[in-house]
C-alpha cells in the first residue's frame, strides 16, 4: 500500500518518508531518482542542522570548562591569603598570648575575625553557583515579592557591615519576579559590599529598584573613586585581579563579579557596571514573568 524511503546521510537515519500508492503502480525509475535526489536534499539540510548544533554544544562546553578553570585558580589563589592570615594569627596568639597586650590580642582576633568571614562569604557564592544546574545554566525560579528579597538583603549585609550606610529607594508598587531568591539575595549582596568595600567612600550607598514595563533594575551607586578603565574592560572575568590587588588580596572583587553575572545570565536577565559623574554604578535586570512567557 506505500512506498517507505529512508532520509539519511550514510548509516545516519533522520526520517522515513510514506508514499501511499492506493492500488497505483510503484514509481517508475525516473519519478523514483526524483524523490531519492528530493530525500537526499533532505537529509543533507538536516545533517548541517546536526552539525551546527553540535558545534554550538562543544563552544558552550569548552566556555563552561574555561570558566571552571579559571574559577579554580582564582580560589586556590583567593583562598591562600585568608587562610594563611587565620594560621599566623592563631599561632602567635597561642605562643604569645601571656605576652601580648589586651589591645593587640583584640587586633589578632579581630584580624582571624574578617579572613574568617571572608571565607564563610566565599563559601556562600561558590555555593551559589552549584545551584545554577548543568552547562546550559537552567536554574529554578518561582515568583518572589521584590521588598521581601531587598529587605533580606539588607539584614544579612547589616550584621556584616554595620557601620555601612545605604539608602533604599523601592517602588511603592507590589512587585512580583520570578527568580531564585537565594542567588538574587547573593549577587546584590556582592554589588553592595563591593560598593561598601572599593568605593573608597564613606558617603551613603544608594540601592535603588526601578519598576519597567518587562523588567525591574536593581541599581547599587557609590560615591568614591570610581573604576579604572583595566577594571571596566575585563570586569566580569574570573580572576581578572589577581596579578593587581593591593596585599589585601582577599578583598578582591573578581570571582564574585563572574559569579553575579553567570546568574543574572540564567535569569534571562543583565548585569552591567559603569562609571558616573561622582563614583561606580551596577546594573542588574531581571525580566518580568509576562516578557519571560513572550520569549518562550
Amino acid at each position: 500500500k506505500c512506498l517507505y524511503l529512508a532520509v539519511r546521510v550514510s548509516d545516519m537515519v533522520y526520517g522515513v518518508v510514506g508514499i501511499g500508492l492506493a492500488g497505483e503502480a510503484p514509481l517508475d525509475s525516473f519519478e523514483n531518482s526524483i524523490v531519492l535526489s528530493i530525500l537526499g536534499e533532505c537529509a543533507l539540510a538536516l545533517e548541517n542542522e546536526r552539525a551546527i548544533r553540535e558545534r554550538e554544544e562543544s563552544a558552550v562546553l569548552a566556555k563552561n570548562e574555561q570558566l571552571r578553570a579559571n574559577l579554580l585558580r582564582s580560589i586556590s589563589h583567593d583562598l591562600r591569603t585568608p587562610l594563611t592570615g587565620i594560621i599566623g594569627n592563631s599561632s602567635l596568639f597561642l605562643e604569645s598570648q601571656n605576652d601580648l597586650s589586651s589591645t593587640e590580642q583584640r587586633t589578632i582576633m579581630t584580624n582571624i575575625y574578617e579572613d574568617s568571614n571572608w571565607l564563610l562569604n566565599m563559601v556562600e557564592n561558590l555555593l551559589s553557583v552549584t545551584r545554577i544546574q548543568g552547562d546550559s545554566l537552567s536554574i529554578n525560579t518561582t515568583e518572589e515579592p521584590v521588598e521581601e528579597v531587598v529587605g533580606e538583603v539588607l539584614e544579612k549585609l547589616k550584621k556584616r557591615y554595620p557601620d555601612a550606610a545605604i539608602r533604599v529607594k523601592i517602588p511603592e508598587e507590589f512587585l512580583m519576579i520570578p527568580m531564585d531568591a537565594v542567588l538574587i539575595e547573593q549577587v546584590t549582596i556582592n554589588l553592595l559590599e563591593n560598593a561598601i568595600v572599593h568605593s573608597g567612600s564613606i558617603l551613603p550607598i544608594d540601592f535603588i529598584v526601578e519598576d519597567h514595563p518587562e523588567h525591574v533594575s536593581f541599581i547599587v551607586r557609590d560615591y568614591g573613586k570610581g573604576l579604572s578603565e583595566e577594571k571596566l574592560q575585563n570586569l566580569f572575568e574570573t580572576g581578572t585581579y589577581n596579578n593587581s590587588r593591593s596585599s589585601d588580596s582577599r578583598k578582591g572583587m573578581g570571582i564574585g563579579l563572574s559569579i553575579c553575572k553567570t546568574i543574572i545570565t540564567a535569569h534571562h536577565g543583565t548585569l552591567s557596571g559603569r562609571n558616573h559623574a561622582d563614583g561606580a554604578e551596577f546594573c542588574f535586570t531581571l525580566p518580568k514573568a509576562e516578557a519571560l512567557a513572550s520569549e518562550k
